[in-house]
């Protein structure tokens, strides 16, 4: 099983601050979706049925697969969706972007880690 890097419960706790605790539901279910997750192989991540792998990005010269979970109905408020790759240091989940899903393939950013070249919007 994978886990969020920092534990759940401290994952839990931050990414319901920045939805200001109004999305805890579509939060604890992209939680368990990261949760099922049982083996990384390139873009193919096994425990989970849908196809999370978003495409490769750089940082400092080193390449990470860029995966995301969403729960809720875009265009409800009522959503949660974390880009992440994985931390191979620890062998857990590492949540570096947390959107709002806005459209049926466009998220809109509420945090991002600065750490890494995430837009605004994405849109897949």
């Amino acid at each position: 099983m994978m886990e969020v890097r920092g534990g759940r419960k401290h994952a839990e706790e931050w990414i319901n601050g920045v939805f200001d605790d109004q999305n805890k539901t579509q939060v604890s279910q992209c939680l368990n979706d990261i949760d099922k997750m049982t083996s990384w192989t390139g873009p193919t991540v096994t425990g989970i049925v849908t196809d999370i792998y978003v495409s490769d990005i750089q940082e400092k010269g080193k390449t990470y697969r860029l995966y995301h979970v969403s729960a809720g109905k875009f265009g409800t408020g009522k959503t949660c969706t974390l880009f992440f790759i994985e931390d191979d240091t620890f062998n857990a989940a590492n949540v570096i972007g947390v959107y709002q899903h806005t459209g049926s393939k466009t998220y809109s950013a509420q945090w991002k880690s600065e750490y890494y070249d995430l837009s605004n919007t994405i849109t897949l």
